[in-house]
């Protein structure tokens, strides 16, 4: 009988899975007259009323005019509609229960040093933070997943990979010793979790709400995992 082992850390992939795009976070603070911080700072205390994603839009305080925003869209040639990617406000509980929980947490994939710099002013608090820019190598490159697990300094079975596309995010980190967490978007999922590859992640969710009670031995420190 060998113990479970207990993860230690989780890295988020930047895009669809964390927060899609930073440039929508940008655009929508230029729709609503706003700085990216300011609207940031507002989802942030629509989040702590436990509003999660679509609804979150709706609940704008005072200063935002949201009309006006959807005008603007409209303008421009976008949708009159909150799509799912536009923002993902449940990163922010699920992180700091995670903190709370004793885990690191770090955010990486193809993207920019100026996303980088984004997130690191968010106020989530991630150990680490990577970027395929900096890094020189993009995914599914296995060495785009081996500098993740250098930056977090975990070893690469203690440590979570969550992404939503079993391609470039699972079955890569998978490969490198991760255990991978497909996460589904609903509509925004590029593949869906029917496939025959999702067996290569260690589990499915809907929601970064269900990524704790997904994650082996969620709660119990390193080391002190029962017997199987």
């Amino acid at each position: 009988m060998r113990s479970a082992v207990v993860i230690e850390g989780v890295v988020f992939d930047v895009g669809y899975t964390l927060i899609d795009e930073t440039r929508r976070w940008r655009e929508w603070a230029r729709w609503l007259g706003a700085t990216p911080e300011a609207l940031w700072a507002n989802l942030r205390s629509v989040i702590a009323e436990g509003v999660h994603h679509v609804e979150a839009l709706k609940r704008l305080q005072a200063g935002f005019d949201l009309e006006k925003a959807r005008t603007e869209r409209r303008r421009v040639g976008r949708p009159d509609q909150f799509l799912a990617a536009d923002v993902y406000p449940d990163a922010w509980p699920c992180i700091a229960r995670l903190k709370a929980a004793g885990l690191k947490t770090g955010a990486a994939g193809n993207m920019s040093e100026d996303v980088e710099r984004f997130l690191a002013s968010c106020g989530l608090e991630f150990d680490m933070i990577g970027s395929s820019q900096r890094w020189g190598v993009e995914k599914p490159n296995p060495t785009f997943f081996e500098r993740v697990i250098e930056a977090i300094g975990l070893p690469a079975d203690h440590l979570v990979y969550v992404g939503d596309r079993l391609d470039n995010d699972v079955g890569p980190s998978a490969a490198a010793g991760m255990c991978a967490i497909y996460l589904r978007r609903g509509l925004w999922a590029e593949v869906l979790s029917d496939r025959p590859e999702a067996a290569l992640a260690s589990a499915v969710i809907d929601s970064l709400d269900e990524l704790p009670g997904a994650l082996p031995g969620f709660g119990r420190k390193a080391g002190s995992s029962k017997e199987k």
